[in-house]
């Protein structure tokens, strides 16, 4: 008797988290765009490179994004990147496998960043004027 009250038991669980998985396949979740959450919305860095090449990244958080289940977050945020104190460079956040990377809507000019460092892209190749280009600010 108690053997068959156990298997019972096993089974009634079972079936019940079985039931909660698949409640929650159907569910929507609120996800924050993808950005980097050591450097948030608005803030303004300032990358020095090698040379004494300088780059300043003002950065703006985007919105949040609804996504079901199963889909890969679109991230919404932006950057305005000026090259030693040129005119500023509006780039949307793209899909990056490390840290955030923004483009242009050709990708002929690519941004990095990740943690303190920043990487520069024109034209398919890394940009040789900026070199090494690092920031202390977190």
């Amino acid at each position: 008797m108690k053997k068959n009250l156990l298997i019972t038991l096993i089974l009634v669980i079972v079936v019940a988290l079985f039931w909660a998985v698949e409640e929650n396949k159907n569910t929507e979740v609120s996800v924050p765009a993808i950005s980097n959450s050591k450097q948030v919305s608005k803030d303004t860095v300032i990358y020095t490179c090698d040379g004494g090449k300088t780059i300043v990244a003002a950065y703006h958080e985007g919105e949040v994004v609804e996504v079901k289940p199963g889909e890969v977050p679109v991230p919404t945020g932006s950057v305005d990147v000026s090259l030693n104190a040129a005119d500023a460079i509006a780039l949307k956040q793209t899909i990056s496998g490390s840290g955030v990377r923004y483009a242009n809507s050709d990708e002929s000019f690519v941004f990095w960043n990740k943690g303190n460092e920043a990487i520069l892209m024109r034209g398919n190749a890394m940009d040789q004027d900026y070199q090494n280009c690092k920031t202390e600010q977190l």
